[in-house]
This record gives C-alpha cells, sequence and structure tokens, in this order.
C-alpha cells in the first residue's frame, strides 16, 4: 500500500525521544534609524540597514514588532515640543533585509512606549505615554490595537500610574496571550485584552534570575523559537522568560560590542503555525497544552512540548492535515482530522495535577515540504469522564 505524502512526513517528522527545549534566535534590533540582526546562541549583532524617516524631524523607530506573515513594522518617535511644532509618528514596513521603510499610517502626535504583533490576527498592540501634564510618578501609559489592514485604531485603556508601575516592554506568546514588563519592580505582568484596567492585568511574578534592569530591559517574543526573551541593556545578556511564572533564565550569552539598541522584534521564518481550538479540563482543573517551539521549515529541529497535565500518566501525540472540532465527551474536542499518526505512548514526567509535561524534539525531513499538519495531545487523567483529557490543536505549515 502506497503510504499518502503526508501521512509518510508525520511519521517521519516524529522520530522523538527527550531533550532540552530550544532558546536560540536571530532577532532585529533597533538603534537611532539603523537595524541591526542579533544571534542569542552565538552573542553577535550584524549591521542591517537603515530607515529613512518621512519627516527629517523624526526621533527615531523606538519600537519593531514581527508579523505573523513575517512582515517586520516599526514604530518612529514624534519629535516633542510645541504642539504647533510636533512631529507625529510613524508605523512602517520594513524591509528586514535592508532596513528599506515604507511608511504606512501615520500615529499622531504620541510617543510610542512599547510594540509588539499579535499572532493570530496580525494586529498592532502600542502603548503610548501621555506627553503632559504627567502625574506625579511619570506619564501615564494608553494602549491601543491597530489594524494594520486600514490603520483603524482602538484604544484599550490606560494603565496604572504610580510608583510601583512603570509598564514598558509588551510581548504575546503564541496563543496571543499579551505580556507587560513593570520596569519598576522588573515584573512580567498579564494584560486584559479586553482594556488594561480588567481583571486579567494582573503580575505574574519577578523576573529575578539576575536580570541587570540598570539601564532598562527589553522584553521580546520570538514565534519561531516559541520563546519570549529578555534583554537587559547594562551587560547586553539574554534570558528567557517563563510566561507561567515570570522568572527568567540566562542563556549564558552576551552580546559584547553591541548598540544601545531601543527595542526588539522576533526572527523570521518561512513556515508558519498557528494554536487553535482548546483543551479540556482535568484533575485539579488544569487544561494540558501543547506548543511547538522551533522555524517548522526542512532541516530544522523543533520541540514539541507538551505542558499541564498530570504527572507520571500517559500520553500521546495525534497528527491530520486538517482542522476539524469533533466533540468526543467529557467537554473534550477532537481537533485533528483525519488520523494520520497517532504516535506511541510516552509518560509525562512530574507528579501531581498541573505538573505533567514532555518536552519531544523532532526533525523536519525532505518529505515535509509543502505539508500542512495538524497536531494535538491527549493523557490520561481519570478525573474526566472519558478517562483522559486533551489539549489545543497546532496548525503546522511547512514551505
Amino acid at each position: 500500500m502506497k503510504i499518502p505524502r503526508s501521512m509518510g512526513a508525520a511519521a517521519l517528522l516524529l522520530s522523538l525521544s527527550w531533550a532540552s527545549p530550544l532558546a536560540g534566535a536571530e532577532l532585529i534590533g533597533v538603534d537611532g534609524f539603523t537595524l541591526f540582526r542579533f544571534d542569542t546562541t552565538a552573542g553577535t549583532s550584524t549591521f542591517v540597514g537603515a530607515v529613512t524617516p518621512v519627516d527629517g524631524n523624526e526621533l527615531r523607530i523606538s519600537h519593531v514588532a514581527r508579523a505573523p506573515d513575517q512582515q517586520l513594522y516599526g514604530l518612529s518617535t514624534a519629535q516633542i515640543g510645541p504642539v504647533v511644532n510636533v512631529t507625529p509618528g510613524w508605523v512602517y514596513r520594513i524591509d528586514d533585509q535592508t532596513g528599506v521603510g515604507t511608511p504606512l499610517w501615520n500615529l499622531g502626535s504620541v510617543l510610542p512606549g512599547a510594540a509588539a504583533i499579535h499572532p493570530l490576527d496580525g494586529s498592532l498592540w502600542y502603548s503610548v505615554l501621555s506627553s503632559g501634564p504627567w502625574g506625579p510618578f511619570g506619564p501615564d501609559v494608553s494602549l491601543f490595537r491597530m489594524d494594520l489592514s486600514n490603520g483603524a485604531v482602538t484604544p484599550k485603556g490606560t494603565f496604572v500610574n504610580g510608583f510601583a508601575f512603570a509598564f514598558s516592554s509588551l510581548a504575546f506568546d503564541l496563543a496571543g496571550n499579551l505580556y507587560a514588563l513593570n520596569a519598576a519592580d522588573t515584573s512580567l505582568w498579564s494584560v486584559d485584552q479586553g482594556g488594561v484596567t480588567g481583571p486579567g492585568t494582573q503580575k505574574i511574578g519577578d523576573l529575578g534570575g539576575g536580570v541587570d534592569a540598570t539601564l532598562g530591559v527589553i522584553l521580546v517574543d520570538d514565534f519561531p523559537s516559541g520563546e519570549v526573551f529578555a534583554y537587559a541593556k547594562a551587560n547586553r545578556s539574554w534570558f528567557t522568560v517563563d510566561v507561567v511564572t515570570g522568572a527568567a533564565t540566562a542563556t549564558g550569552v552576551t552580546t559584547a560590542g553591541a548598540p544601545p539598541i531601543t527595542d526588539l522584534a522576533g526572527s523570521s521564518c518561512g513556515a508558519s503555525q498557528q494554536v487553535y481550538g482548546a483543551g479540556c479540563f482535568g484533575s485539579g482543573g488544569f487544561v494540558p497544552s501543547l506548543t511547538v517551539e522551533g522555524c517548522v521549515e526542512v532541516g530544522a529541529q523543533i520541540q514539541l512540548l507538551y505542558a499541564n497535565g498530570l504527572g507520571g500518566r500517559p500520553a500521546v501525540l495525534m497528527i491530520g492535515t486538517q482542522k476539524v472540532q469533533t466533540p468526543i465527551g467529557g467537554g473534550c474536542d477532537l481537533l485533528v482530522s483525519p488520523l494520520a499518526l497517532v504516535t506511541p505512548a510516552f509518560v509525562l514526567g512530574g507528579a501531581g495535577a498541573g505538573n505533567g509535561t514532555a518536552t519531544l524534539p523532532a526533525l523536519v525531513p525532505p518529505a515535509a515540504s509543502g505539508v500542512t499538519l495538524t497536531l494535538q495531545g491527549a493523557s490520561g487523567d481519570a478525573f474526566n469522564q472519558i478517562g483522559f483529557v486533551v489539549t489545543n490543536g497546532v496548525e503546522l505549515q511547512i514551505p
């Protein structure tokens, strides 16, 4: 019997064994109007090019962010002064190979404070610092969402202003959750996307990990590697950030001689991935999750991360070629079809509810070129009436 190409690619993709998560990326940093490429593994920085501003009085490209379609965007900072002389900021689309910028939308007379792009809908989220009068503890910080297709802007409210709050960098995770760095105490916060004063805006935890915040810290999401990185400007050192606990872990790499950059954007990847659907809860009310770290291109090493399960229980990965939502009981949905492959069972590490994890490496083979795969995890959990629980789905489009 001839094996379908998609099934063969899935089988080749998943030659599974234990390994550590990936933590390397090639990020884009900006200094003034000049772009640099930062390798977080080698600790090097390379000149890319420079953006030519629309108005010669613009101060700099203050923030950069990577969209799901791999396009790079930058926000320029307005020239602050008397109202009649204020130079407005702009949103640019930037060629990450040459630095050539194309102006798209005028931001008006604003001073951008941070920027990140939603991984699912491609919307630009950015904060704005009030140009005055400021409160007793500095400028108010307001959040906005921009539709990059038409420039339409939606206000999302103003962060709490006070001595203990100084929200700076923004970052998303692959599931579309938004995070902010509180520069006052170097802590990670979740951000309520319905409005920043909502219940979803709360402290997750302190970065810790020896992060030197004396000259500021930049938070950046990198979707190809699945990581949220932190960059300490004082000693030009790199950290990965756990968005569940807020804890930072040093990568052991510094970028000696790097310019004093103002912001970072994630690395590019020819492949795409999308988290979709939802898992169902098991013991302790925990819902297991499945994420993929790494750029899913031919020849690349990626990691499949199963988390939040019941420790010590068997688990499998289910692989198909299409997204579906088929109820299977217990509040669970099957999210992949047809079932091209179910992997051999592996055991989740950890003990207890919500602590079951597994990190599974996979090599993307030549046979996977041009294939779309859908993945979902399942693990044993007698708390659920069907005897197991399932994760969200992940769609991988391999170029």
